[in-house]
């Protein structure tokens, strides 16, 4: 049996990361335009860069499920980061890509 389910859950976590952090960033470029600090912005292109970085476990999954573990986790907590800063949604994929990098870690090998 492979590890399906887990690189699934995995997989909609960093989805609901990237969508969550173009939701950021459309959020900073109207506080922008409104002459406020761009700080959502920033949180947005933290997230887009964490989700990349889960990605790229994600993709890593079939051969090193260590190495994608801990990919995965890494990006968790930067997810987590831009969920402390501002925006829930963040929670959701952080919670997807911590149990998708804890059973590619500490799963049954396939």
């Amino acid at each position: 049996m492979g590890r399906t389910g887990e690189d699934t859950v995995a997989f909609i976590g960093i989805i609901l990361g990237i969508f969550s952090s173009l939701f950021s960033i459309f959020i900073g470029d109207f506080e922008y335009g409104s002459g406020s600090i761009n700080l959502y912005s920033i949180i947005g292109y933290t997230g887009i860069f964490s989700a990349i970085v889960g990605m790229y476990g994600y993709i890593r999954a079939k051969r090193a499920h260590k190495e994608a573990g801990i990919l995965m986790i890494l990006s968790a907590i930067g997810m987590f980061i831009c969920c402390r800063s501002m925006i829930p949604f963040y929670l959701f994929s952080t919670l997807a890509l911590l149990i998708g990098g804890f059973y590619n870690i500490f799963g049954k090998k396939a």
